[in-house]
């Protein structure tokens, strides 16, 4: 428990106020690319600082942002009520950067009682987790190995035969691997679903297909950037048809990564057969206008008897 004490803006390590590379000596850690060990001791001693100074060790740490995006799931989670014990999902959760992050915060420094699954599909990253969940006695908290898709929540120890989540993560699933994640918290009836959507691939290859151009379209560039926002505009649309209050936001400045897009949906009433129409042609004026024909989450309408 080194003491870390930093009120500028520069490496205590280095005094350098860039990224430096300096890891503190505490398991296996290499110059860059950090282990989940490092980023969450790191983490652990500095939860109290909001801003989170001197996160710059690495430039992981300044790619992901994860000072502000733990600030911004606390702010959505305020406006939420609920009841109990916090079950949340992190989907695609990779080395657990912003799962340990997120859990430290939300249990140290927010004071919630949660219970919170990391989903991994690669077991060798999943066992290596697990281990330092054990190591620091974390309650509520484990990885799983699983896909997004087959995802199948876990309470006490044992398989849940329904699926309840309270919030839904997933940061940079890639392409359709969002999708997936949404469906989960739209099947879940998770009160939370927070999405940054990565790799729009699905979108362009069905506008690509259909030859469909218009004045903004038929420039390669806007053709990418355009499917990109028609594929998380259908996402917020959708997540509207099922209830949910939604709002796309930046949490990471461009210059660091153009995946800046946060997709966040709240679960309030019920819509009405006539707003639910209304979303559907919004949805079907979007995809005609592109010569889109499906949307891949489109399929939560099937799994849900909605269509």
């Amino acid at each position: 428990d080194m003491a870390y004490k930093n009120y500028g803006d520069t490496c205590i390590f280095c005094g350098d106020d860039k990224s430096c590379g300096t890891f503190l000596d505490l398991g296996n850690a290499s110059r860059r690319g950090a282990d989940s060990f490092v980023v969450y001791s790191l983490y652990r001693v500095n939860y109290n600082d909001i801003r989170l100074h001197c996160i710059h060790l690495t430039e992981d740490f300044i790619d992901i942002g994860f000072g502000k995006y733990v600030e911004i799931v606390d702010g959505v989670m305020k406006n939420v009520k609920f009841d109990g014990k916090i079950r949340i999902a992190d989907m695609g959760a990779g080395k657990g950067y912003l799962t340990f992050a997120l859990y430290e915060y939300l249990t140290q420094k927010c004071k919630y009682d949660i219970a919170m699954e990391g989903v991994e599909i690669r077991p060798d990253l999943v066992v290596k987790i697990n281990e330092i969940i054990k190591e620091f006695n974390m309650k509520d908290f484990r990885f799983v190995e699983s896909s997004i898709e087959s995802y199948a929540c876990q309470q006490d120890n044992k398989i849940s035969n329904s699926l309840t989540l309270d919030v839904l993560i997933a940061l940079h699933a890639c392409n359709t691997a969002t999708d997936d994640a949404i469906i989960k918290g739209v099947e879940s009836g998770a009160k939370l679903i927070i999405c940054a959507p990565c790799c729009h691939k699905q979108i362009r290859q069905e506008m690509e297909k259909s030859k469909v151009v218009d004045a903004i379209t038929r420039y390669g560039i806007f053709m990418e950037r355009q499917a990109v926002m028609i594929t998380d505009t259908i996402r917020a649309l959708i997540l509207e048809y099922f209830g949910y209050k939604t709002q796309v936001m930046e949490f990471i400045e461009m210059e660091h990564t153009p995946k800046n897009v946060l997709l966040v949906g709240r679960k309030t009433n019920e819509p009405s057969a006539e707003e639910k129409e209304a979303v559907l042609k919004e949805i079907n004026n979007l995809k005609e206008r592109y010569g889109i024909e499906k949307h891949y989450l489109e399929k939560v309408f099937v799994m849900n008897n909605e269509q």
